[in-house]
């Protein structure tokens, strides 16, 4: 299996990036990954240090014979790259070819890796990030690429977000303290980057409106971002999760928590989330904005988005849902407990309450995170408080996106089941969905990386609008 592992970015950089661009710089090693002074003795591969470019390699050329190397000698071989966290204890990073060869070490020293096409361009871009704890990105977000999948890691502290890619899918993961001078202080999905021209600056040919964001099982705590707090994206998916105190911050200052197009959220909690303060209408502006406290539906692009069974609170009075671009509504699949006493752009059912403050829903004017029993994926949850609004309020009418068997920290959903990523332990157990029904993966090739791997083939299902 792959075992825990922590990464310190540097500050200047991200730690994972498999972005779209030119690669024609040549990169020099003057020796092996343990710095001996021996050749190669009979043998189809070199070991070289883990760094940001052998890493690069690794994610984009570990399935294909593509990179070239060059030795002291002018010789070269085309390789193939593999990650090594094994061998002798040292983590490295292997270049392997067809056929031995032996040289001796001023043959090999120093040797240089280049790509076999020069610039070429580059569309691979197929990460896994599992049980890795990642810190301290500065100038560019900690990972990037086309098809990301975060499962039980931790982001912290990384000043220009977290993950960035076009098709993302987060479980059991915790982001915390991320920020982002635009969009997603901890996720952004946004352009496809495979299709793109180089030689074309406009953007408008990237299918933005394609890229989706699934979560489950997973907390998010004080991101910031200009839009979007915590999550950005054309098309957002989350269950049994929890959003404090995230908040977007600057310009529009849209979406606390999540900025999205369309989607679905259900089973999650959302408490003290923060957004701009909403624009009073006027002659000029009849319909202004709502920035929305926990989510803002951008209507400039319109798709459906689907509510059921969260908790939405806070100690602002202002909406907690926001919309813009065009007049939609959120739609109530019912039973979601507010704080605020109405939502204009939510058109409620008979099942969904409002007007409980915090205290009501959680026994306490200040709730916070903590370890709740069982907490069998690690991520922090929000109990509830005795007689809970939220409490045994979901029944047995919620058919439309099912009821999951297991609450955010792996306690048994119960029938009548809570609204939020925290469930009770009172009733019979449900027969709901063991996993989230709009995400799986198929036809799965890894490769582990140390708690990076590359990873082929993703299928996901959506609700038609």
């Amino acid at each position: 299996g792959i075992g825990e592992s922590s990464v310190v970015a540097n500050s200047g950089n991200g730690a994972f990036a498999s972005e779209l661009h030119q690669f024609g710089s040549e990169n020099t090693y003057e020796r092996d990954y343990l710095e001996s002074t021996n050749g190669l003795n009979n043998t189809q591969a070199v070991l070289l240090p883990v760094d940001a470019d052998t890493e690069w390699f690794v994610e984009n050329y570990s399935d294909s014979a593509n990179v070239i190397i060059t030795f002291a000698d002018d010789t070269q071989k085309t390789a193939t790259t593999i990650f090594d966290a094994t061998s002798q204890g040292t983590p490295a990073v292997i270049f392997q070819w067809e056929g031995a060869i032996t040289k001796t070490f001023a043959e090999t020293f120093p040797l240089t890796i280049t790509l076999a096409v020069p610039n070429e361009e580059i569309n691979r871009h197929n990460i896994l990030i599992q049980n890795l704890t990642v810190t301290g990105a500065g100038l560019a977000p900690a990972v990037k690429g086309n098809n990301v999948v975060i499962r039980d890691s931790t982001f912290a502290d990384n000043a220009f977000g977290a993950v960035w890619g076009h098709e993302i899918e987060i479980e059991n993961s915790t982001f915390r303290d991320n920020a982002s001078l635009v969009s997603g202080g901890a996720v952004n999905s946004s352009y496809d980057f495979s299709d793109y021209d180089l030689s074309d600056s406009d953007p408008s040919d990237r299918d933005y409106f394609d890229s989706e964001v699934s979560v489950t099982n997973s907390t998010f705590i004080g991101n910031t971002a200009e839009e979007g707090g915590a999550i950005s994206g054309y098309y957002v998916e989350v269950e049994n999760s929890t959003f404090i105190d995230n908040e977007a911050t600057t310009g529009t200052a849209e979406g606390g928590a999540i900025y999205a197009f369309g989607g679905y959220v259900g089973f999650s909690t959302f408490v003290d989330n923060l957004a701009g303060v909403p624009t009073q209408s006027s002659d000029l502006d009849p319909n202004p904005d709502t920035p929305g406290n926990a989510i803002y539906k951008d209507n400039s692009e319109p798709s459906g988005f689907y509510l059921a069974a969260n908790i939405f609170s806070g100690s602002s009075s202002y909406p907690q849902l926001g919309i813009g671009g065009g007049p939609s509504d959120f739609y109530d699949d019912g039973f979601n407990v507010f704080s605020t006493e109405t939502e204009e752009d939510f058109t409620s059912s008979d099942t969904s309450v409002f007007g409980k403050d915090l205290s009501e829903i959680f026994g306490t004017s200040e709730p916070v995170l903590d370890s709740h029993a069982p907490n069998s994926n690690g991520t922090q949850t929000i109990a509830l408080g005795a007689g809970s609004p939220a409490l045994d309020i979901v029944d047995n009418s919620l058919t439309e996106f099912g009821i999951p068997n297991f609450d955010q920290r792996g306690a048994a959903r119960t029938m009548p089941a809570d609204a939020g990523s925290f469930e009770g332990t009172f009733g019979l157990a449900t027969t709901g969905t063991t996993t989230p029904w709009w995400a799986f993966w198929s036809s799965a090739a890894l490769l582990a990386i140390g708690g990076l791997a590359v990873a082929m083939g993703r299928s996901t299902k959506r609700r038609k609008n």
